[in-house]
Order: structure tokens, then sequence, then C-alpha cells
């Protein structure tokens, strides 16, 4: 008796950490509508867009059609990379649009990003701030320190 109760415990705290580590895996069909966990857990794993998942905080690779998170840091592959406070890593889509900073860099048809720290490559890019490279047909910086320049735009 007293081994199972200490058998318990042991559970008891082991689930405790993972939970606190994160979720290593994501499945979500239509965002917190639809999705294994509540988008405020943190996912550091797998996370599977089919069509639709979002998290706060994700790390590890996003893979799907539309992929979103507050907080992102890894390989995003989606149709749509979606992000608000930061993106740590690289991401590739037919669409990029992450509202905040991104660190490393966005491949797709369209880029956005406010402060951008690394590379933009598309077609059009979109960068509130530069510190890097933006190589495309349009490339715009909105600081008003770098000029509108077609195929490749820069700031350092």
């Amino acid at each position: 008796m007293k081994k199972s109760w200490m058998a318990a415990a042991a559970l008891a705290i082991g689930l405790a950490a993972v939970a606190e580590a994160g979720m290593p895996l994501q499945l979500g069909i239509a965002g917190d509508a639809a999705q294994i966990f509540a988008q405020e857990r943190e996912i550091t794993g797998l996370k599977l867009n089919l069509p639709y998942a979002a998290n706060d905080y994700a790390s590890g690779l996003d893979l799907g059609l539309i992929g979103g998170a507050g907080e992102f840091k890894g390989l995003r592959l989606n149709a749509v990379n979606l992000s608000d406070i930061k993106t740590t890593g690289l991401e590739f889509g037919v669409l990029n649009l992450a509202g905040g900073d991104v660190h490393g860099g966005q491949i797709a048809v369209f880029n956005r990003g406010g402060g951008v720290h690394g590379m933009q490559l598309g077609i059009a890019n979109y960068a509130e701030h530069l510190h890097g490279i933006q190589i495309g047909l349009i490339n715009i910086v909105a600081d008003g320190h770098t000029l509108v320049l077609p195929f490749v735009n820069w700031g350092f």
C-alpha cells in the first residue's frame, strides 16, 4: 500500500513538471475553439495546424496551413505564419505576417515584420525597422531611414 502511494505521488510530481515545461504536441482545427490544448498552453515540440492552431508561446516545428503564435522560436512551415510578439528562427510560407520583431529569416511571397533582424526573401517585403537585408521586387522599410528599393534593400 505504501508503495502505491509513493508511485502515485511520483506520478503526480512528474505530470506537474511536464505541464509546467510545456506540451510536446499541439493539433488544431479551428484555433482555441478546436485544438488539443488551450491557446495559453506553451507548446514545445510539434505544432500541427490542420488547418489552424494558435498558442501564446510555441517552440520547435510549426507545420500546416495557418499557424498562429504570440511568440515563436524554431522553424515554421505553413501557408500562412502569424505572430504577434516575436519570432525567432525561420519562417517559410506564402504569407509571413509578424506584428512584432523577427530575429532570423522570412521566406514567402509576402513578408511583414516589426523590427527585422536578419533576412526577408520574397516578392514583397515590409519591415517597420530593418537590421539586415530584404531581397525581392518590392522592399519597404517604414522607419524612413531606408528607401523603397527593388531587388535589394538593407539596413545596418
